[in-house]
């Protein structure tokens, strides 16, 4: 993720879209925001939205989950006049696990809880309110 003055110039074509790559000394030698939950340091921030605004106003990249840009960062990032590119080498899939005590197993709203959060982490996007 960058701003839009902040794009790399290597490029392909995937189903007749653009997608922007960095070469991947120009990701290397790039500044980028952290996002961890401390967010202690000043480029350092504790939820991939939080990293959508700094990049916006500044020269640094930010690595989200497509997951996330599937989902409510691609709003954020258009809001922000952000591009969304491709990074230069593979990544581990993200792994989300849900964890809670025992005594939860059989309770029945826990249960419905966890079945949605579940549903939700598989479809990579929220589910949208009854009108």
């Amino acid at each position: 993720m960058c701003a839009t003055d902040h794009v790399p110039v290597a490029g392909s074509v995937v189903e007749n879209e653009p997608v922007l790559l960095f070469r991947l000394e120009q990701f290397l030698e790039a500044s980028h925001v952290l996002v961890t939950p401390s967010g202690m340091d000043a480029a350092v921030v504790n939820h991939f939205s939080d990293a959508l605004p700094v990049v916006a106003g500044s020269d640094l990249l930010t690595c989200v989950p497509n997951g996330f840009m599937n989902g409510p960062g691609g709003a954020l990032a258009a809001q922000h006049g952000l591009i969304c590119c491709e990074i230069p080498f593979e990544t581990e899939k993200l792994i989300y696990k849900l964890i809670w005590h025992e005594r939860l197993d059989t309770h029945r709203a826990h249960q419905w809880f966890r079945s949605l959060v579940a549903d939700v982490c598989q479809a990579g996007t929220l589910p949208h309110a009854a009108e």
